[in-house]
């Protein structure tokens, strides 16, 4: 199951785009948590990426992200897995259950960036820290247009291996 999608600023932590599918992007917390907290503390796991240990349980390894900088690919907690990409400023993080797969939730992570990366350049590279970070214009339909392409292939896969 897919819980959320947000697209934050990778240099300021400001909200480019939030879309969750369940109720606090399937977080467990009682009470509601606003979209810019939950934004504010996935900007400060990336911040200190280069500081968590690949031993840990809950932290996959650091790679290194777009020039240079270290990113977090992953964090499994409560049920649930965080995944994140980066290009060049956008920072985005993808809310599953682990029972997703790990080949489909990295498709559909790695087509969400390379989408809303293309599609926004021009927007994300012209975010500044000093005067904040607007909003992607129309981003659902490019989320959308994302997950239409996962499923089909998930299809496209399921319908190979019934016919084997």
């Amino acid at each position: 199951m897919l819980h959320g999608v947000m697209a934050l600023c990778s240099k300021s932590g400001g909200l480019f785009y939030s879309k969750a599918f369940t109720k606090n992007f399937g977080l467990p917390r009682a009470a509601s948590s606003d979209s810019h907290n939950i934004a504010s503390l996935i900007f400060a796991l990336q911040l200190n990426a280069a500081s968590l240990s690949p031993s840990l349980p809950s932290a996959e390894a650091s790679e290194q992200g777009a020039k240079g900088g270290a990113c977090l690919r992953s964090v499994e907690m409560h049920g649930l897995r965080v995944l994140f990409g980066r290009e060049g400023r956008l920072l985005v993080a993808l809310f599953v259950d682990p029972e997703l797969g790990d080949s489909a939730s990295a498709d559909l992570l790695t087509d969400l960036v390379a989408s809303l990366s293309h599609r926004y350049a021009s927007h994300i590279a012209a975010s500044d820290p000093r005067t904040g970070v607007r909003k992607l214009p129309q981003a659902l339909g490019v989320v959308q247009e994302c997950l239409a392409r996962t499923a089909s292939g998930l299809m496209q896969e399921l319908v190979a291996h019934l016919r084997e």
